[in-house]
């Protein structure tokens, strides 16, 4: 991914403005921040994950769980992380096991919110995969409320979207 030269930019005129001066800082700062968010909204400018499909005998569930994202909230900028559980009843067809993780990092690789992300996956699954049933289960930590407003470090938020075909 190239860097773009507005969001260096941007970040040193952040740093001036909360009045930083120290040379380093403004002369190397702006690039580090530039190739981070370039790696970690790469989902704005990437397509989604190119799908590997199997035959599966219909009514068989699957579940992957377990798979861990890190995201960024797009109301603070904030970072949130967490785990993604797919339950799903094949119609007949599945995705290879890698896919499902590919896919949920790919919808966290931007600014979101948890219920947003979710619904993404939901959607993108069921177009695909046209399951007879499908569930995405997301438990995240914000460090929105862990370190801001009201500091909880221990709280967990969990989002669970659920259809039948």
């Amino acid at each position: 991914m190239q860097e773009k030269r507005e969001i260096k930019d941007i970040v040193l005129e952040l740093l001036k403005a909360f009045d930083i001066k120290e040379e380093e800082v403004l002369a190397n700062t702006p690039k580090r921040v530039s190739k981070a968010l370039m790696e970690l909204w790469r989902g704005l400018i990437e397509p989604p994950p190119k799908l590997a499909f199997f035959p599966a005998k219909k009514g068989m569930t699957i579940i992957v769980e377990d798979i861990s994202f890190n995201s960024t909230c797009e109301h603070h900028l904030m970072p949130f992380f967490g785990t993604c559980k797919i339950t799903l009843k094949s119609n007949g067809t599945t995705l290879g096991l890698s896919k499902f993780n590919r896919i949920v990092q790919y919808f966290a690789s931007k600014p979101t919110i948890q219920e947003k992300m979710a619904q993404e996956i939901h959607d993108f699954l069921k177009e695909h995969l046209k399951p007879e049933y499908l569930e995405i289960e997301i438990k995240a930590k914000h460090t929105c409320v862990s370190h801001r407003g009201i500091k909880d470090a221990c709280s967990n938020t969990i989002v669970v979207i659920e259809s039948f075909s």
